[in-house]
């Protein structure tokens, strides 16, 4: 050993130099001195620890710091550390490096301590201090760690020296634990710009942006209760000074409540809302009806027919017939759903709710017939009538006879060209023709009648064929003045030309016995083209296919010939209803000189589909929008027309793309299982035409446009997925270890059971065998193809007695393994399958119990020489061993297998050598100290064996008590065995109020001479049973009424549990339905509109106790109040209308109620009140109290009720009216007429308006020599007469509106002769 010292003043380091006993190598002990006194290893020269608590007491190092280092939040920190660096007994201080080991903390690099030119340190005081610099977490998933080691540093180099024992095991080493990011406690989160999410379910998995659509609403007309589901996420500040999201619901005061929430109040209503954590939200929401309402409906008129809509020239009489309805509809509708979070409304989502229909044939509202003034003068009609038999109107039609006159016609037009084709020259042809005349003639004529009802007006057309004799009559210039004859051209338009300048010099030939016509037409001139552009013919119609459209054109200039050109001369006779037109053909132009082409213009021109947007050019690709090319002396162009996916909105069927959802069922004893798939597919609509608008455009030169029909595909897909419920089952497949046996079927609207028959799990693995020898068994298997021998143990023991009796038995079965099932499910026309693994499916093959002997099996002594046992059959037959030593051979049991292949199961037979003990068996097949429960009054049986086993000699035993409450003990003796079987009497019954308990019965059992105790306890079950109304009472009937649920509780338990009960059938008009085991509610889903109460006893009958009960339900009748509820039109003070309903309970009359429910109507106006008027049936008189004049009519809603039941609702509206007209005086009203007959002096006006519009009149009474008539607003009025006299003429008129019966009475006054200049006289 050696010393190595090193001088550094006084500090002092070294080594102790050692040789390594095993390596014969130096190795080094580093020591510390002080004053040349070695101190190291007993105590260490240099103190150096550190504190982050200021006031620690720096001379020990205990709780410097603890274990756990410094722990801080996430947030950013400076953490001071108080450092102790000097040497023992404070005679220096020493510097000190601080060394972080990650960047989110740091220190300064090299410290030096307070006042470093003072060398000695003080006791009680740091000896110096540093901060370290904490970055704050932003993590949110987990915490973090770091350490800072701070080493002692050499003044001179400021190196650390871990070779001397200054350095060596003073590194200090500061554990320093950061928390994870998390929401600072003093910030309130913000959602001024949350985030939500709209998902379908409560998985949320799959996002939605709206609830249904349009076409495929979410909530149906009737509305109902729905959930919605969303996430909702706003901004929060964290400790680290970052901003995080952070839940909606996590805070408190985070609440979904009908102030948060912007939704459609008129359309919905808020049920409930639920937090359910992670910012998941169930809004439960009640989407209120959508079904039209008395106020939505219109008088619609439909069916209106004629019997004949053909009548001849005689005349008939023809019935029209109409119906009329009140109809309504409501639109498919959405609502919005949003949140009014940090006073901001989030984004929205919509819930789409189905539209309604509604239609009633009603008779009590008032139809109108009307013609023209034309029509009028052959067609009149009578007053509507109602036909009660089928609830329509009808009204008579009188078609008058028309009236016998001439008519002449033109025959047998030709021109003196042949073929009517006229040269292209300056041409004067004539043209000839034949007038003939029939004398009896009734020219047709066609009807318009209008039918009025309220706001719907509907049309039907008569005609009255026209007639003519069979005899002609050939008409010369004798017969007729050929100025009442009129030829000629037509007013030219698109396809006929302005050619025929004059027809002239009509006069008939009696040469060709015609009549002709000079007919002059001008030149058809050639045609002088200026870069004209020329298309050629194209497909006007395409198919539905995306395709190509090719467009030939060219540009010429110069001289063409001109196409031929059409003329039309038009024949008339006015006088004799005559008329008639004739067609001419001109030539084109032979004569031109011809024309260039030009192909100047390729990069000029450009081919628009304006319907698709697409665009050709000359630079585009033929296999994009298409292109333009020259060929010769002409451009050829090809434009892409898209597919036509264009349909109506109908769905034809749906397409399937994916399977959305799936189960499986377990399987049966028999294998059978079945999937359970949800599929959705793209509705696929019917397609229809569309027109495809195409222009070709030339930069220079002009465009021009054309419309190509394209024809409807056969069918269009969507991206709107729906659920498929219609699908060929035949296209489900299934493949994989299973088959099946009947086909696929609908279970509910959305989900399909695949019945499946898993493969039979029926090959053997192993054989299971039993050999029983006496009392003893010996069970085991072995795999198949194993045919070794088995020796069984432990050995069997003879019993020691002659001419014993032992039974050898023994059976074998094969037996297999538990395997699993893969099968595939796949539907055609889906690339997805499902794959699932059906487990622990049981061995199915032949498990039969081979037991025969010598056919299955066979026994056999390996030695047959020892006297003292042999086998016969089965038995092994043996003596008493009188010897001193045991004897023993074997028994061996062959198994005769499969394919003719044996198994030796083989077992040693001992005897021991007869001794003076005394062996007691005495056992049971139930095991002692058990309890055996009982179910009902079932019974219970068991064995007990009783035996000296050395004497084999049976003994008798014994039990306590002999006599049981309630349960009979019996049993049978046979020997050794004893058989007994324990019978309770009577069930264990316990009233519900009572608790329940069991009977118990324990009984011992002795064995006479060894006294050996059996002991076994037989218990049985309590049952409990009985109805209970909802406060706890038993029942035995109820009282039920319509749309009302009644709640009952069954009390069924067994020993305390739960147990299952049965019912009787119900009848047709009632319900139930279990909401938890035992609770049961009743609901009448049928009405009771008889007269006597009906009732039906319902037996419940507990499982396995047999114990029943019966509940009788009765509901007394409640009849229809069949109120028609139609609306109540009231037009002037005193109207009456009077509505009949029942009102009634079990036949007996109840009082009605009536109550104003909505309404501008009050009882000032209106007066309304019920009446009876015999038994059951209630007369309700609605009387208008008031005339309400203006614009704006008043209505009333009206409940009725009667204690039990809501009888229906009436509705009324009280129409506002305006009936007045202009007058000549201001006193009275007073109209002034011409002295003059027929003259019209002046136009009278009538403000007729009910609820602001325009409302019939009538001139109900005119007394007077005046003819008065109105249309509309406007009244005209005329004398018959002329007054020569010089004193006015006094008569009156009355006006009256029709629905308000209004009347206005007008004095009416012809001016004398003296008051108007120019009265002929």
């Amino acid at each position: 050993m050696a010393i190595y010292v090193k001088k550094t003043g006084n500090q002092d380091i070294g080594a102790i130099k050692l040789v390594d006993s095993k390596t014969d190598k130096l190795k080094d002990i580093n020591v510390v001195f002080w004053k040349n006194m070695m101190i190291w290893p007993r105590d260490s020269k240099y103190l150096f620890w550190s504190s982050n608590n200021k006031n620690h007491d720096f001379i020990s190092i205990d709780s410097a710091f603890d274990r756990n280092g410094i722990h801080v939040s996430a947030a950013s920190h400076v953490v001071t550390i108080y450092v102790r660096s000097c040497v023992k007994y404070w005679h220096g201080r020493y510097p000190f490096k601080v060394i972080p080991y990650q960047n989110w903390v740091t220190a300064p690099n090299i410290v030096y301590p307070i006042g470093w030119n003072i060398k000695t340190a003080t006791k009680h005081e740091y000896d110096a201090l540093f901060d370290l610099n904490i970055s704050g977490n932003v993590s949110t998933s987990s915490s973090r760690t770091t350490y800072v080691s701070l080493w002692q540093i050499d003044s001179k180099d400021e190196q650390i020296d871990t070779s001397a024992s200054k350095y060596s095991g003073k590194q200090i080493v500061i554990k320093i634990v950061q928390d994870k990011d998390e929401e600072d406690p003093n910030a309130r989160p913000s959602y001024a710009n949350a985030i939500i999410t709209w998902y379908k379910d409560e998985t949320f998995s799959d996002e939605v942006k709206e609830y249904g659509t349009e076409s495929n609403p979410y909530v149906d007309v009737n509305g109902k209760s729905i959930s919605l589901y969303c996430n909702i996420t706003g901004t929060v500040k964290m400790m680290s000074g970052n901003t995080a999201r952070c839940f909606y619901g996590d805070h408190y005061g985070d609440v979904i409540t009908i102030n948060e929430l912007n939704i459609d109040k008129n359309a919905m209503s808020l049920e409930s809302s639920e937090y359910l954590g992670d910012g998941n939200w169930r809004i439960n929401l009640k989407m209120k009806s959508n079904v039209p309402t008395s106020a939505n409906y219109t008088n619609v008129i439909k069916d209106l027919t004629l019997s004949s809509s053909r009548v001849d020239y005689t005349g008939d009489i023809v019935t029209m017939t109409w119906k009329v309805f009140n109809e309504a509809n409501t639109l498919t509708r959405y609502s919005n759903v949003g949140f009014l979070l940090g006073r901001t409304y989030t984004s929205t989502t919509k819930v789409w709710q189905q539209g309604g229909y509604a239609s009633n044939q009603v008779t009590n509202v008032t139809c109108a017939t009307g013609v023209s003034k034309e029509v009028a003068k052959w067609i009149s009609i009578s007053n509507p009538q109602i036909n009660s038999a089928t609830s329509s109107y009808y009204a008579k039609v009188t078609v008058n006879p028309q009236t016998a006159t001439e008519k002449m016609y033109i025959e047998n037009i030709s021109t003196s060209y042949d073929d009517d084709i006229i040269p292209a020259t300056d041409t004067l042809f004539q043209i000839m023709f034949m007038i003939f005349k029939k004398t009896g003639y009734y020219a047709g004529r066609k009807g318009i009648i209008n039918v009025t009802c309220v706001s719907d007006t509907k049309s039907v057309e008569l005609t009255q064929t026209e007639h003519s004799d069979t005899s002609f009559k050939k008409i010369t210039d004798r017969d007729i003045d050929k100025k009442k004859i009129s030829i000629a051209g037509i007013v030219p338009n698109s396809y006929y030309s302005n050619m025929i300048t004059s027809i002239t010099n009509l006069r008939y030939d009696y040469n060709y016995l015609m009549w002709l016509a000079d007919v002059s037409v001008t030149r058809n001139p050639k045609k002088i083209l200026d870069h004209e552009l020329m298309v050629n013919s194209y497909p006007k119609v395409v198919s539905s296919k995306s395709q190509y459209l090719e467009i030939t054109w060219s540009i010429m200039t110069g001289e063409v010939n001109s196409s031929p050109r059409y003329g039309k001369i038009k024949f008339s006779i006015p006088d004799y209803n005559c008329e008639d037109y004739y067609d001419i053909t001109q030539n084109g132009s032979t004569d031109a000189q011809g024309a260039k082409f030009d192909k100047n213009y390729l990069n000029n021109s450009k081919l628009y589909n304006i319907s698709d947007n697409i665009v050709s050019s000359s630079t585009t690709s033929v296999d994009g929008p298409g292109k333009i090319s020259l060929n010769g002396n002409f451009y050829i162009g090809t434009i892409k027309i898209n597919e036509n996916t264009k349909h109506n909105n109908t769905v034809a069927y749906i397409k399937p793309t994916e399977i959305t959802d799936w189960s499986v069922s377990d399987f049966d004893n028999y294998n059978n299982a079945a999937f359970y798939i949800r599929i959705k597919g793209k509705n696929v609509y019917i397609g229809i035409d569309r027109n495809v608008k195409i222009k070709l455009e030339i930069t220079g030169i002009g465009s021009k446009e054309d419309t190509i029909l394209q024809e409807k595909a056969p069918s269009v897909d969507s991206n709107t997925l729906a659920n498929v419920t219609d699908l060929d089952v035949s296209s489900i497949k299934i493949s994989g270890e299973a088959t099946t046996n009947k086909l696929p079927y609908l279970i509910t609207n959305e989900m399909y059971c695949v019945p499946i028959i898993l493969n039979k799990n029926d090959v053997p693995t192993r054989y299971d065998y039993d050999v029983v020898v006496g009392s003893k068994e010996y069970p085991g298997s072995f795999e198949y193809g194993n045919y070794d021998d088995v020796s069984l143990t432990p050995e069997y023991s003879i019993p020691n007695y002659d001419n014993m009796y032992t039974v050898v038995t023994s059976w074998w079965r094969r037996q297999g393994e538990e395997k699993t099932r893969t099968v595939i499910l796949s539907v055609d026309g889906i690339t997805q399958s499902i794959t699932n693994t059906w487990t622990g499916i049981k061995y199915q093959g032949d498990q039969t119990y081979r037991s025969n002997l010598s056919e299955d099996y066979s026994l056999t002594l390996s030695d047959y020489n020892q006297q003292w046992i042999s086998l016969n059959q089965n038995n092994l037959i043996s003596s008493s061993n009188s010897t001193s030593s045991t004897r023993s051979l074997g028994l061996t049991d062959t198994l005769y297998l499969d394919d003719l292949k044996q198994k030796n199961l083989k077992l040693t037979l001992k005897q021991e050598p007869r001794g003076t003990s005394t062996n007691f068996l005495f056992s049971s097949s139930i095991e002692s100290e058990t309890i055996t429960y009982l179910n009902a009054t079932d019974s219970a049986s068991f064995m007990i064996y009783s035996l000296d086993d050395d004497l084999m000699k049976p003994l008798d035993i014994s039990w306590k008590p002999t006599e049981f409450n309630n349960m009979i003990l019996s049993y049978t003796h046979n020997d050794y065995w004893y058989s007994f079987t324990v019978a309770p009497t009577s069930l264990n019954i316990s009233d519900t109020n009572e608790i329940w308990k069991y009977r118990t019965w324990p009984v011992g059992f002795t064995q006479a001479v060894s006294g050996k105790n059996i002991s076994l306890t037989f218990v049985q079950h309590c049952y409990q049973f009985s109805l209970l109304d909802k406060n706890s009472i038993n029942i035995t009937s109820i009282n039920i009424t319509p749309n009302v649920e009644v709640e009952i509780n069954v009390i069924s338990t067994k020993s305390g549990n739960f147990f299952g009960f049965t019912w009787d059938a119900l009848p047709d008009w009632l319900m139930v339905y279990r909401t938890s085991d035992t609770k049961l509610t009743f609901k009448c889903i049928e009405i009771n509109d008889s007269t006597k109460t009906r009732s039906c006893t319902i037996r419940f009958t507990q499982y396995e106790s047999g114990i029943s009960t019966t509940l009788t339900i009765s509901e007394e009748s409640w009849r229809n109040p069949e109120l028609d509820e139609s609306t109540i039109d009231l037009y002037y003070k005193g109207a009456k209308t009077v509505k009949e309903l029942y009102s009634d309970q079990a036949g007996i009359g109840l009082p009605i109620t009536i109550r104003q429910s909505d309404g501008t109507l009050d009882s000032t106006k209106i007066n309304i009140t019920s009446r009876n008027i015999s038994d059951s049936r209630y007369a309700i008189d609605i009387v208008s109290l008031v005339d309400l004049e203006g614009t704006i009519p008043l209505f009333g809603r009206y409940s009725l009720s009667n204690k039990n039941q809501y009888l229906g609702e009436i509705y009324c509206i009280m129409h506002a009216y305006q009936f007045s007209c202009s007058s000549d005086n201001t006193s009275e009203i007073v109209w002034t007429l011409s002295p003059k007959a027929n003259e019209l002096w002046s136009m009278y006006y009538v403000t007729s308006i009910i609820d602001g519009e325009f409302a019939d009149y009538e001139i109900s009474e005119a007394n007077g020599n005046f003819t008065c008539y109105h249309s509309g607003v406007n009244i005209t009025i005329l004398p018959k007469l002329t007054n020569y006299s010089n004193e006015r003429k006094n008569w009156t008129l009355k006006l009256k509106q029709n629905k308000t019966k209004k009347e206005i009475f007008v004095k009416v006054q012809q001016l004398g002769a003296n008051e108007y200049e120019e009265v002929y006289i």
